[in-house]
């Protein structure tokens, strides 16, 4: 919530979110969905944090509709970074 209220705050067109589902400490899909309409670059990770905050494998068919549904055109880069070892 403190990059989507930066990026808010800012309001400039040149200022855009490097999206990277592997960032966030709770609700990460929720937040892909808050920051997805803003992102200039998207990592996806093989894992994503769940609504307790602990690691899931990454449903990346619902990553696709969040980013579908804000409309993001760019590259994803798919980053194969676990919490493990």
């Amino acid at each position: 919530r403190d990059v989507l209220a930066l990026v808010l705050a800012v309001d400039a067109p040149s200022l855009g979110v490097n999206l990277d589902t592997g960032n966030f400490a709770r609700s990460g899909y929720a937040e892909i969905a808050e920051l997805a309409p803003h992102a200039v670059a998207v990592q996806v990770k093989l894992e994503v944090k769940n609504d307790a905050g602990r690691n899931e494998p990454c449903d990346f068919e619902r990553v696709a509709r969040l980013l579908r549904s804000a409309s993001y055109r760019g590259f994803v880069a798919l980053e194969a970074e676990t919490g493990e070892g």
